[in-house]
């Protein structure tokens, strides 16, 4: 099996890190449950992942979601500035 060794880092003062090695076919959300446990974490927050590579946003925010696919099925209208048209 092979794996893949991530440096997770949360960028507070003091920053802290931690380093993990993963199965390198980790599911989203079995790569959350280790994020929570090595950061000391209860998950109390939403969470979302996505790369510079790849945009995708996966998540575990139902209603984030809900309000995406809404607009952007439904993009909002712009208003005119200061009555102009």
């Amino acid at each position: 099996m092979r794996a893949l060794q991530l440096l997770i880092a949360m960028n507070d003062l003091p920053t802290v890190t931690r380093r993990v090695i993963v199965p390198e076919r980790i599911s989203l959300a079995d790569l959350h449950v280790v994020i929570q446990y090595t950061m000391g974490w209860q998950d109390y927050h939403l969470y979302q992942f996505s790369t510079d590579q790849d945009s995708t946003c996966y998540t575990n925010n139902s209603e984030g979601i809900e309000e995406y696919e809404y607009y952007e099925r439904n993009p909002p209208r712009l208003c005119p500035i200061n009555g102009s048209k």
